[in-house]
């Protein structure tokens, strides 16, 4: 086989391009709508909230099926079946009727959530990088920041200009181009082009990089169960936390122009993040990525919580935040990825994001729950911090088990070498 390095990344952008769509075009673009949307069919609050609780709810029970649909078809074909969901997800949009086709076209959009994006994503980057896997997932999780920064701006003067339906019918169109152009992009394994993994020249640099973060041996059932259900306490807060920043600053008492602005910072600085993460999960132990940036995120609840009205605090805040929160899509893929061997990735990455999504949706209608029966959001804030500690010693307690087997075969070996013993003689 010939290494063509280039065509990872070439995969690494595609997949940008699924977060870009997948996950961009079923959360902020369509939220945008939101407003258009209610005084179009006069809409109650609680009918336009259905939206994002019916795709919310399909894309659950769609992460539930995914592994047995990807047995079934390859990562290719449910690719373009996925991103086909969301053209048509548009066109209902576009043409609806009643608010009743708008749930709908919500719940093709979960599928397109799922079985489009938080699924075959990060299989995809290990198929195609042996090496700098983390950096391509950070950069692959940007794809739905740029909608995030690009997106609301262009559907707000394509409504202006064209109407609802008309635009929604220029996304269709979009949206049908990048999914020719993903087809034609994306292959599940480089042995499908002739080609190998990603891989960097072997350096004295980066042997003592792989050196560091290789671990001795992988954990068994039990440390994988404590890493799945680190997983699951991330899921109830992650998605969560983010949906409730705006109405808890609100509540607070902080004005209209000051919440934008923090959501902009947000925005910018959980671009930045992801990038980061991504850096720093190739070149350092996991180990200490987790304590860096889950502990980022744990100080963003707390501070989050106590929060008083001055606009530094809110601002410094609003910065953890957007720096913690991309250990969530970040850190299930690492963690699979390092605590399982080649043949057992996919069964315990989708174990896992089943898992995050399972949270997520139970997590979902906690914030307003509490926030009804004591007034504020603090407490729920507090609880999400409590809840990623929670998640933090968990994987860290497995990591730390098999860095300590690691150091403790070096010691054994340097032992071993001192009274000039072979290992063998040794045992």
């Amino acid at each position: 086989m010939k290494i063509h390095r280039h065509y990872a990344w070439l995969i690494c952008f595609a997949c940008m391009m699924l977060f870009f769509c997948g996950i961009g075009f079923s959360t902020t673009a369509i939220s945008v709508y939101f407003p258009f949307l209610k005084e179009h069919m006069d809409l109650s609050n609680t009918q336009i909230s259905m939206i994002s609780t019916a795709r919310t709810f399909v894309s659950t029970a769609a992460m539930l099926l995914a592994p047995f649909l990807y047995r079934k078809i390859s990562l290719r074909t449910g690719t373009l079946l996925s991103m086909s969901c969301l053209a048509v997800s548009r066109v209902i949009f576009g043409l609806a009727p009643n608010v009743w086709f708008y749930y709908v076209a919500a719940a093709f959009m979960g599928i397109t959530y799922s079985w489009g994006v938080m699924y075959p994503v990060m299989i995809y980057l290990n198929n195609w990088f042996e090496d700098r896997y983390a950096t391509a997932a950070g950069i692959a999780t940007c794809g739905s920041g740029v909608c995030t920064i690009l997106m609301p701006p262009v559907v707000t003067f394509m409504i202006g200009h064209l109407g609802l339906k008309i635009s929604f019918l220029i996304e269709t169109g979009f949206v049908v181009l990048i999914t020719v152009m993903l087809y034609l992009i994306l292959r599940d394994t480089p042995a499908e082009k002739g080609l190998e993994k990603y891989r960097e020249e072997v350096t004295v640099a980066k042997k003592e990089t792989n050196s560091v973060k290789q671990l001795q041996r992988l954990p068994g059932k039990h440390g994988l169960w404590m890493v799945t259900l680190s997983a699951f306490l991330v899921g109830i807060v992650a998605a969560p936390s983010t949906a409730n920043y705006a109405i808890h600053y609100a509540t607070i008492g902080y004005t209209g122009a000051v919440i934008a602005t923090a959501m902009s910072l947000y925005g910018a600085v959980n671009f930045a993040g992801k990038l980061v993460i991504g850096w720093s999960a190739d070149r350092f132990r996991m180990f200490f990525v987790n304590l860096i940036f889950l502990g980022i995120f744990i100080a963003a609840s707390f501070s989050t919580a106590m929060l008083g009205g001055a606009l530094a605090t809110l601002m410094i805040a609003t910065s953890l935040n957007g720096l913690g929160t991309p250990m969530a899509t970040l850190g299930i893929g690492n963690w699979s990825r390092d605590l399982t061997d080649a043949e057992g990735y996919r069964g315990f990455y989708s174990r896992n994001q089943m898992l995050f999504t399972i949270g997520s949706l139970i997590g979902a209608p906690v914030p307003g729950i509490i926030a009804d029966a004591v007034g504020s959001y603090r407490p729920v804030y507090m609880m999400f911090g409590i809840l990623l500690s929670a998640a933090l010693v968990l994987v860290n307690v497995v990591y730390l088990h098999c860095m300590k087997q690691k150091d403790g075969n070096e010691n054994r070996k340097k032992e071993i070498s001192h009274h000039g013993l072979s290992p063998d003689v040794s045992r």
